[in-house]
C-alpha cells in the first residue's frame, strides 16, 4: 500500500503509475485521485479532511484520525522545502498531518525541484532521517545535497524535462 500526498510532484508521479500495476493507494490530494481514476487496477482511497486551499490536500484532525487505519509501505511526500535538517512545510496543520503519515510508513520518498532543497518553511515536518530517498533536479544546489547525504538519505539526481 502507497500514500502519495499533494502537490504538482505527486500528481505527475499518480499519472505517470502503470494503470496495469495492483497497487492500492491513500491519498489526501483530490488530483492524485483524479489522476489515478482511469486507472482500473489501482485501487484508490481517500483520506478524509479539511481541504486546504493552498496545498490543494486535507489536513486537520479528521484527516490524521482517518491515517489511523493505515500503515504504508512507502509514502511519497510532498513538501514546500527540505534541507540538511529535514522537510517542511507553511501551515502547523499540515506539518502535524504529515508527521503522522511519516510515522506509518516504512519507506519515505521526497522528490524536489532545485529550488526546494536549502530553503525552509516556517514548520518542520520532520528530521530528515525520516527520508529515505531524496528524488531532485539536476540543478539542486550540490553544497546542501552534500550536507543533506551525510544523514544517510539517499539521494538521486533527475534531468528536468518540459
Amino acid at each position: 500500500m502507497a500514500f502519495i500526498d499533494t502537490g504538482s510532484t505527486n500528481i505527475a508521479l499518480a499519472t505517470s503509475l502503470s494503470r496495469d500495476m495492483p497497487l492500492t493507494v491513500v491519498t489526501s490530494s483530490p488530483a492524485v485521485a483524479v489522476a489515478l481514476s482511469d486507472a482500473s487496477q489501482i485501487e484508490t482511497i481517500m483520506i478524509g479532511g479539511r481541504l486546504d486551499d493552498a496545498t490543494g490536500g486535507v489536513i486537520g484532525s479528521v484527516a490524521v484520525q482517518s491515517l489511523q487505519h493505515y500503515r504504508f509501505d512507502l509514502c511519497s511526500l510532498g513538501v514546500w522545502a527540505i534541507s540538511a535538517e529535514g522537510p517542511s512545510v507553511w501551515d502547523p496543520e499540515e506539518a502535524a498531518f504529515k508527521r503522522e503519515v511519516l510515522s506509518r510508513s516504512e519507506s519515505v520518498v521526497v522528490m524536489a525541484e532545485g529550488s526546494k532543497i536549502g530553503s525552509g518553511g516556517r514548520f518542520p515536518v520532520a528530521p530528515l532521517d525520516t527520508v529515505h530517498t531524496l528524488i531532485v533536479s539536476e540543478d539542486a544546489p550540490s553544497d546542501e545535497l552534500s550536507r543533506m547525504t551525510a544523514s544517510g538519505v539517499s539521494i538521486l539526481k533527475v534531468p528536468v524535462h518540459d
